[in-house]
């Protein structure tokens, strides 16, 4: 899971970087694609069960995926 995840990011960040080659934004938009899912990763450590809820219910739907991360947030 992991190795797919690095492969993942890898990816969104080479073509960020492609998609950017011709602006003096390059470097920054492969930095963006590498480290986009980073927020995921770190919620998904911290607080396993409350994330293993709201990926379960955000399968349903956005709304339903909204509703359960304002609920573990207990907003």
């Amino acid at each position: 899971y992991a190795r797919e995840r690095i492969g993942h990011s890898y990816a969104v960040a080479r073509i960020m970087e492609q998609l950017m080659a011709d602006t003096p934004h390059a470097a920054h938009a492969y930095l963006i694609g590498l480290l986009h899912d980073l927020p995921e990763f770190v919620l998904e450590q911290s607080f396993p069960d409350a994330f293993e809820r709201i990926v379960k219910l955000a399968k349903g739907s956005y709304s339903g995926f909204l509703a359960s991360v304002l609920k573990e947030c207990h907003v």
